[in-house]
């Protein structure tokens, strides 16, 4: 069972809507920045729904969560909240994630704010001490698949990111090679880096087939963006 209908839930759809042991809660808030009240009681209140019955439940949380300009934030203080209550039965389990990149109308995305900006040759700020994590919602899917069905890690709280985060502006650069244009950009001494353990999904995207090698975000962004 699949509940939602952004990027995370059209990525899990084929192996899971029919799954009824399995449900896989894709309706949440995803955007860091968000603070309105509405928008986190509305998750709150599906999650709540979707964790009666029976099955296993899949949250998906934030690797925002190791972000030191982020910890104070409402969006973390709600997916640290929503995590406890997932966890509250011993068979669901909590994927932490990084910026999911794959075919989105969602502006709030790192990947397709940085598209807008070049494709509309506007300006924007580069804070050149912050780092992301992008990685394909297709990997996601199949690192996510394999450790639900292996059954190995139920009750636990794991990551699912690329093993290398980037600076900003080395993804704005990115953009531009995979794009052939050239952004426009002020860089701003701010922002900060955090590390993401990404030992459990290495070693699965390994024996999933997934490459992550050297140009991993080049050809990623090239999948998604190139014209």
């Amino acid at each position: 069972m699949v509940i939602g209908s952004g990027l995370l839930a059209s990525a899990f759809s084929q192996d899971f809507a029919s799954n009824a042991d399995v449900k896989i809660f894709a309706s949440g808030v995803s955007n860091s920045r968000e603070t309105r009240k509405s928008e986190f009681v509305r998750e709150e209140e599906i999650l709540k729904t979707s964790l009666t019955g029976e099955g296993r439940l899949i949250y998906f949380s934030t690797c925002s969560i190791y972000d030191p300009s982020l910890k104070n934030s409402p969006y973390v203080a709600h997916k640290l909240a929503m995590e406890a209550i997932v966890l509250q039965a011993k068979q669901n389990m909590v994927f932490r994630l990084p910026q999911a990149v794959g075919h989105t109308s969602n502006k709030s995305t790192l990947a397709n704010y940085l598209y807008q900006k070049l494709m509309k040759e506007e300006e924007f700020d580069v804070w050149i001490h912050s780092s992301r994590n992008l990685i394909d919602v297709a990997d996601i899917s199949k690192i996510a698949k394999t450790i639900i069905e292996r059954d190995e890690e139920t009750g636990s709280v794991l990551n699912i990111a690329a093993p290398v985060s980037h600076p900003i502006i080395e993804i704005v650069k990115t953009f531009e090679r995979v794009l052939s244009l050239k952004a426009r950009y002020n860089t701003i001494e701010a922002g900060s880096d955090y590390l993401i353990d990404t030992e459990i999904s290495d070693k699965i995207g390994q024996f999933s087939g997934i490459e992550f090698g050297r140009d991993y975000l080049g050809k990623l962004l090239k999948k998604y963006y190139a014209k």
